[in-house]
């Protein structure tokens, strides 16, 4: 499956705001597969070949005609159009002849050498439209939350709110094609257009984002056991952004484009304390409330609420 993850940590509640981020660029940015074979293929012939669309159902995407390395399995582009450009002539290492063409996407993310009888001419066939994004939605939010309960940690809830912001990060990302947290003045996308959606900068805890091929019913599932338990790479730093226990609000957006799956989600909570129109702060816990005279005082306050 070719799968991308970028995570976005905003640190709040008086604790002063942070980024961290993790994002490389395909393969490496990918969940790829990798294998290596005791002896390289040998290349005896090379031609180039006029641009030409096809597409694929099977097989393995090589980094180079070598064949060493696999970056991609052509299962997981079924729905997405390759531009041929080279062909090969090899001796693999097994010594059997064989020939493969060099193939990309038009944006250049995806691209590598396969088996020429894998590639068909033509463009890919278009994906089965009606992704069910509620039941991907319910389907993630299962998965989280039963980690958040074996970590004690009370259960996210949707809130219509973080879901329109969700909503939009992920039509964001389906414009551009990309997983992006920051625009080119390195200022936080998800931070600059919470306010449009009644969600203040220190409600918000952080966003995850994805990109994947696999667009199904078990999506959702996916997706959440990827952040959780697939995070490695980018220091788990979409699961302590998931099952951080100051979060109780949750928003998950969806959007297809192009046969990718783009996936937002932000996470935060509402502030304990509010502004008295006295000029107190009020912080209530446990159906008691605490008064005190300054923000300061109520933030200090919260900081010693587990």
């Amino acid at each position: 499956m070719h799968q991308r993850l970028v995570v976005g940590l905003l640190v709040v509640l008086g604790l002063g705001v942070g980024f961290v981020t993790n994002s490389t660029d395909s393969p490496s940015h990918s969940l790829s597969i990798t294998a290596q074979a005791k002896k390289t293929a040998k290349v005896i012939a090379t031609k180039k070949l006029a641009k030409k669309a096809g597409h694929v159902k099977k097989g393995m995407i090589y980094s180079s005609a070598k064949l060493t390395k696999v970056t991609h399995n052509a299962k997981n582009y079924k729905h997405t159009t390759f531009y041929r450009t080279k062909q090969v002539k090899v001796i693999k290492a097994t010594g059997k002849k064989a020939v493969y063409q060099y193939i990309q996407t038009s944006n250049g993310k995806v691209k590598g050498w396969i088996w020429h009888g894998f590639l068909k001419n033509g463009k890919a066939p278009k994906a089965k439209a009606g992704f069910d994004t509620a039941k991907a939605s319910r389907d993630f939010l299962a998965v989280v939350n039963k980690e958040r309960q074996k970590r004690h940690a009370q259960p996210l809830k949707m809130d219509t709110k973080f879901m329109r912001l969700a909503n939009q990060r992920a039509i964001d990302s389906g414009k551009i094609q990309d997983i992006q947290h920051d625009n080119k003045a390195g200022e936080s996308y998800f931070v600059l257009e919470s306010p449009k959606f009644g969600i203040a900068t220190d409600w918000l805890n952080g966003e995850c984002l994805l990109e994947t091929s696999s667009i199904n019913r078990s999506a959702g599932k996916a997706a959440a056991e990827s952040y959780l338990y697939h995070d490695a790479d980018s220091n788990w730093g979409h699961r302590d952004i998931l099952v951080n226990s100051k979060s109780t609000l949750v928003g998950i957006g969806w959007q297809v484009r192009n046969g990718m799956l783009y996936n937002a989600i932000n996470t935060g909570a509402k502030p304990a304390y509010s502004a008295a129109t006295s000029g107190t702060y009020k912080v209530t816990v446990n159906g008691v409330t605490h008064v005190f005279d300054t923000e300061a005082e109520a933030l200090a306050f919260e900081q010693t609420i587990d």
